[in-house]
């Protein structure tokens, strides 16, 4: 089929069709479209398909195909119901089959809701209505008839004692009658409580079956039910025919991270790395089956080099000037509409993929015969691309997917590393060059060593062919234990008198491993922060086997051992320093 040169609308573009183009550029920007619009014969609404996805770290590239039939002539062809999220500037539209595209429009679309009678609801809110007020009076003399009894009670521990002519006291009411009055009074409480608490019921399932109606009635009165982008393509067709049409755009609300994870093998020396993607789309548009490419470019930074000013120092104070902002608006509002008034306006149609189009192959290259389904790489000037071979089908707000990139096998370097000073614990440290064509993104990584899962970690960036390392985990099989076993001060000098501190700490380190292997164990001595102050490394020396020693007195260990060998590793020194002064660090 015959491929059509895409489009990439601009204003020099617009002026070249002369006026027969600026009247309907003009007027589609103003006029956003609904359903109700009429529909020329030679208009028709596309159905089509996602099938090319690229992810960003912040966004996607959306590749939509449709076929259909074109007349001889003048034909539009719209693209309908698109996610509100498309980022307007972005469409580029390719035309495959005997057509010349002359235009692309990018607009929004509202899409209405259906007007109908509301005389029946009406009649349902009243007589919903007339029950709420009937419940309220309810409660209201429940309330009352509390109120009154509350009362009659009040009113019977008032009633005075009566006093008989013998001087005898006797009491308004007997005991009987007491307690005939109590019981009578709790349990007409009780009624109340009760028909109050069915009445509370009842008035809230009643609003909220009042709101459900007024949702109902308000469907009714019609509105914007929903908004959307709408992309319509004008081509010209010699004679009636197919045709095709390829829409890309970006669009917000998609994004892609690293995750690994990576399984350290003693028995081979082997390091397997699992590299994979997690991605998330909240585009407002759903994906099925539709081919995957994952970008490592960063649109969002643009393509602005941050320009040095002169950096100026002065023994004055800098001028504090303070800008009228109302007149300031004014100003730059004037130089707006002056400057992109119509450029503005003919730049929000264009269809310019300029700065995202990075030489991504839409076409998934086929996987090849691994062990693994793996991802295939393209190389840019500034950027790499993953063509994931497996299609993907992800609906929008659907929960994290993860998909292969790649699976490698590492020749690794394996080593064991402490710091005993802070953590008397030996890491498993493997030491690898990355001979994959893919480059190691920033991420989080899953650590094994065999079959045991260790820890939580991070990979950091790694291009191929760098060199770099990776702390697996702590390796409880080698035990290293580190104390303090001198700790003393003593006085040198006739004259001006020195105080030595002398310091030993000695680490055990055994090896309890089936195979032999090499430990490095790092450690230090202080460093003077001024010449008052001298501090001498005596153990170990820079000549022994295995030992280093930087201008930091920062002291390595680098031992080979043998299963169930112990070393001891001594590291001593002495400080010394005006006998008079304190010194703080020790």
């Amino acid at each position: 089929m015959k491929k059509t040169n895409r489009i990439f609308l601009s204003a020099s573009v617009l002026f070249s069709f002369g006026a027969f183009m600026l009247p309907s550029v003009i007027f589609a920007e103003e006029n956003n479209v609904s359903e109700t619009q009429a529909v020329s014969d030679n208009t028709q609404v596309v159905e089509s398909k996602v099938t090319q996805v690229t992810i960003y770290s912040d966004r996607a590239m959306v590749t939509r195909s449709a076929k259909f039939t074109v007349k001889a002539g003048e034909n539009k062809v719209i693209f309908s119901e698109l996610p509100v999220g498309v980022v307007q500037n972005t469409v580029q539209v390719n035309g495959f089959g005997n057509i010349t595209i002359f235009d692309v429009q990018q607009k929004k679309g509202y899409k209405m809701k259906p007007q109908g009678s509301a005389e029946e609801l009406n009649e349902s809110m009243q007589d919903m209505k007339d029950n709420e007020i009937r419940i309220t009076d309810e409660m209201n003399a429940l309330t009352k008839k509390e109120s009154l009894l509350e009362k009659v009670m009040v009113s019977m521990l008032n009633q005075p004692s009566e006093k008989k002519a013998t001087g005898e006291v006797k009491a308004a009411y007997s005991f009987d009658e007491w307690t005939a009055a109590m019981d009578g009074y709790q349990q007409e409480l009780s009624k109340i409580s009760q028909n109050r608490r069915a009445k509370e019921i009842e008035l809230r399932e009643l609003k909220a079956e009042m709101q459900q109606l007024r949702w109902q009635i308000d469907q009714t009165k019609g509105g914007v039910d929903k908004v959307y982008q709408e992309v319509a393509v004008l081509v010209q067709a010699a004679e009636a025919g197919d045709a095709e049409l390829e829409l890309k755009y970006n669009i917000g609300g998609a994004s892609w991270y690293p995750v690994y994870d990576v399984r350290f093998k003693e028995a081979d020396k082997k390091l397997e790395v699992t590299y994979c993607g997690m991605i998330t789309q909240v585009t407002g548009e759903d994906w099925d089956d539709a081919n995957l490419t994952l970008s490592t470019a960063r649109p969002s930074l643009g393509a602005y080099l941050p320009e040095l000013y002169p950096w100026k120092i002065d023994n004055k104070a800098p001028e504090v000037i303070v800008y009228d902002a109302v007149e300031e608006t004014k100003a730059l509002s004037q130089v707006s509409q002056m400057n992109y008034g119509f450029s503005r306006k003919s730049g929000e149609l264009a269809a310019d993929m300029g700065d995202v189009a990075l030489g991504i192959n839409a076409a998934t290259p086929a996987a090849p015969k691994a062990d693994f389904a793996t991802a295939t790489i393209e190389s840019g000037l500034t950027s790499a691309v993953f063509s994931v071979p497996t299609k993907i089908s992800m609906k929008s707000g659907q929960e994290k997917k993860k998909v292969m990139i790649t699976n490698q096998a590492l020749t690794a370097e394996l080593q064991w590393k402490s710091v005993p000073k802070y953590n008397a614990t030996a890491f498993v440290n493997v030491s690898m060059t990355n001979t994959t064509p893919f480059p190691f993104l920033p991420g989080s990584m899953n650590t094994f060593l065999n079959n045991d899962f260790i820890a939580v970690g991070n990979m950091n960036t790694v291009m191929p062919g760098e060199k770099f390392q990776l702390v697996l985990g702590a390796d409880e099989g080698i035990k290293i234990e580190r104390k303090e076993t001198k700790n003393f001060e003593d006085t040198t000098g006739w004259t001006n008198k020195t105080t030595r501190r002398n310091f030993e700490y000695t680490t055990t380190v055994t090896f309890n491993k089936k195979e032999a292997g090499r430990v490095v164990i790092f450690d230090q001595a202080p460093i003077p922060a001024n010449e008052k102050i001298k501090v001498n490394i005596d153990s170990p020396k820079v000549k022994d086997l295995g030992v280093e020693i930087d201008n930091m007195n920062k002291v390595t260990w680098r031992i080979d051992m043998k299963p169930g060998e112990k070393r001891e590793l001594k590291l001593s020194f002495t400080v010394e320093y005006p006998k008079d002064e304190a010194i703080y660090g020790l």
